[in-house]
């Protein structure tokens, strides 16, 4: 159960769209920086090409 939905449904609007493109984009950002910070831990020939 959601808080938001009894007050979210009745105005379901453009502000919760962009409310989920938002948290969507977050999420995938913060799921491909953890990536690329775990693959320079395991292989230090990343940190090399970037300098």
């Amino acid at each position: 159960m959601r808080p938001r939905d009894a007050a979210g449904t009745c105005s379901m609007s453009f502000d919760s769209m962009l409310l989920n493109l938002v948290t969507f984009v977050y999420i995938t950002l913060l799921h491909y920086i953890l990536y690329i910070i775990l693959h320079v831990q395991k292989s230090g020939n990343l940190a090399r090409f970037r300098s």
